[in-house]
């Protein structure tokens, strides 16, 4: 799972980058728990800022959480910390490619694990590894900060309206059906409200991905081929879900041109489903509807 960065430089990205810079800080904690339920919130994080991940033994941050958050604190927010149960997430711990606690890896992008280190990393190793972070997902186009406060009043209204709260903390415990009410909710209340959009379709997302073995799935879909539209869509799902929007949408842009009818109509409207788990603001939702545009003109 891991991916490299290594090549030319992405003077675009980085533009984007310094654009976001100068945007208002997120609403958002400096540390969070990750689990099973919230691998798919922090996924959609690491779009804004990298995300470090760190396992432990006991799932609390300890000497090096402390460092490490000591670290986005310094930098202004500029990486959110994810700290996870290496006893208890041994599924994360396989998806990761964790061989043992602690351990620390970046996401970037909504797509991208960078393993970072392996033991109990100095001040200094940590402050180099921090920077080699930000680097990267400069480049990659990602320059977003987080308040340190998820609940602070400089958040925006639609973060501050009371049922996108209340749909945020469902969905980070995992209750899929609260979340959902609540975002419905927020939207009914304030139907501009894209953080609220973004939320709903994530839960339904991963309501429709619940039951899917993702390897059997993306399996099947490749047999199938594109003219069978439901193993497509249901691909694309466990591409999104896994942290792969970038697969997920390629996978249903290259069935649309084959298809016709009822079916190009129907892998368009899921694409644009997909569209809202990740963001209508995101570079590579964007790009992906200029790749739709051609595909159905």
């Amino acid at each position: 799972m891991t991916q490299s960065f290594s090549g030319g430089m992405d003077l675009s990205g980085i533009a984007e980058a310094q654009k976001q810079e100068n945007e208002p800080a997120q609403a958002a904690d400096y540390v969070v728990r990750l689990t099973g339920a919230t691998i798919q919130a922090t996924m959609q994080q690491s779009l804004t800022v990298p995300v470090i991940v760190l396992f432990t033994m006991d799932g609390l941050p300890g000497e090096v959480g402390d460092r490490l958050e000591a670290a986005t604190k310094k930098s202004g927010g500029r990486f959110q910390l994810a700290v996870a149960n290496a006893q208890t997430e041994p599924e994360l711990m396989a998806a990761f490619q964790c061989q043992g606690a602690p351990a620390g890896y970046a996401l970037v992008g909504g797509r991208s694990i960078i393993p970072l280190f392996q033991g109990n990393p100095t001040t200094e190793q940590i402050d180099a590894v921090v920077g080699q972070v930000l680097e990267l997902a400069k480049q990659a186009g990602i320059g977003g900060r987080i308040s340190g406060n998820s609940q602070e009043e400089g958040a925006s209204a639609a973060e501050r309206e009371e049922h996108y709260v209340a749909g945020a903390q469902a969905l980070a415990r995992g209750d899929f059906d609260a979340a959902a009410r609540e975002f419905q909710q927020s939207l009914d209340k304030m139907p501009e409200n894209e953080a609220a959009r973004v939320g709903l379709a994530q839960v339904k997302l991963l309501e429709r991905t619940a039951g899917l073995d993702p390897t059997k799935t993306l399996a099947a879909a490749d047999a199938a081929g594109p003219s069978d539209v439901e193993a497509q869509m249901a691909a694309a799902d466990v591409e999104v879900a896994h942290g792969r929007p970038d697969l997920g949408f390629t996978r249903l842009i290259d069935a649309i041109a084959p298809n016709g009818g009822d079916a190009k109509e129907e892998l368009r409207q899921h694409l644009l489903e997909l569209f809202d788990v990740v963001g209508a603001d995101q570079p590579l939702v964007a790009d992906a509807r200029k790749r739709l545009a051609s595909a159905l003109f």
